[in-house]
């Protein structure tokens, strides 16, 4: 009896429908900025760029109450180099269904003291969906920024002597401050002129924005003439304080600073030019007394050699 009835009820359950609930795929908005386009796509300091943005819902319902915010990215806490042109930094949009796309267009700006390089701005969309859901993305977007090379030197009129000697030799400063707002790259400051050798170049490599370059030179004071082209010793030359670098864009810069100085004549004192004059003579006498010297020895040797000869014979 037990197992007829455990047979019927296996038929009962193979006659019965079979039903399958299938996951229904949830319906959902999704915006995306599938396309961004910057105009111009480089800008210095101060400059006004635009943003166009395409964005779409990838999603299968209406993305609703759409809302975009935009602005500048900061980085390592400190302010952001781009900013909103206007107050209001937020846009609203229009509902769009799935599917459906929409482009906006936006105004942001650089700051005056911006620092040269690429600068990341964001771009960020809030929506709802009809059953009253919170969304919200963000991209990330950059923009190339140049600033112009700038800096200063230390005034080398105070540190030039006005007169200095052949064979002396005097420093020269080689500081370089980098005032811009953009990195200043291989600085080198080198010195020429008739009658002047530096030991070296001073290379003061790269200096960041705000930063400081420090090196010296150290010049020889030659004759003038030792320079090809110049016949006079002495007298006035002139120099050339020429410092080099390289800015971001791969442009070299030279900057020249002129000076002059007197070279002059080594003195020679009195006592030791009359040492100069004595010395030789001194020398010659004694050359002719070692000389007599040698001749009387000989002239000895041999009266003492004959008289000795003589003395066997007899």
């Amino acid at each position: 009896m037990k197992r007829l009835f455990i047979l019927t009820l296996a038929l009962l359950m193979l006659c019965m429908p079979v039903t399958v609930f299938a996951a229904e795929t949830a319906k959902v908005p999704e915006l995306f900025i599938s396309a961004c386009v910057i105009t111009p796509n480089s800008v210095s300091g101060n400059e006004e760029f635009s943003v166009k943005v395409t964005i779409e819902n990838i999603g299968n319902i209406w993305a609703r109450n759409v809302r975009l915010s935009f602005g500048g990215t900061s980085m390592d806490g400190v302010t952001p180099g781009i900013v909103p042109v206007e107050t209001n930094n937020a846009i609203h949009l229009a509902d769009i269904s799935g599917g459906e796309s929409s482009e906006v267009t936006f105004k942001l700006k650089t700051t005056p003291n911006v620092v040269s390089g690429y600068h990341s701005f964001y771009v960020t969309l809030d929506y709802i969906d009809h059953y009253g859901s919170v969304y919200s993305s963000t991209r990330q977007f950059l923009i190339e920024v140049t600033q112009p090379a700038q800096m200063q030197h230390d005034d080398i009129s105070k540190t030039v002597p006005e007169k200095i000697t052949a064979g002396g030799t005097f420093t020269l400063p080689a500081n370089v401050y980098n005032t811009g707002r953009s990195t200043l790259k291989n600085v080198m400051v080198s010195v020429t002129g008739a009658g002047l050798f530096p030991n070296a170049s001073a290379f003061l490599g790269d200096i960041a924005p705000g930063g400081t370059g420090m090196g010296q030179l150290s010049i020889f004071v030659g004759q003038i003439s030792m320079t090809e082209g110049h016949t006079e010793d002495y007298g006035m030359t002139y120099g050339t304080y020429t410092i080099t670098y390289t800015d971001e864009v791969g442009e070299e810069h030279t900057q020249d600073i002129s000076f002059s100085l007197e070279i002059v004549q080594p003195v020679i004192e009195a006592g030791e030019e009359s040492k100069l004059t004595e010395e030789p003579a001194f020398q010659w006498w004694i050359t002719i007394l070692v000389g007599l010297a040698i001749i009387a020895i000989i002239v000895s040797v041999i009266v003492v050699t004959k008289f000795i000869r003589e003395s066997k014979l007899r």
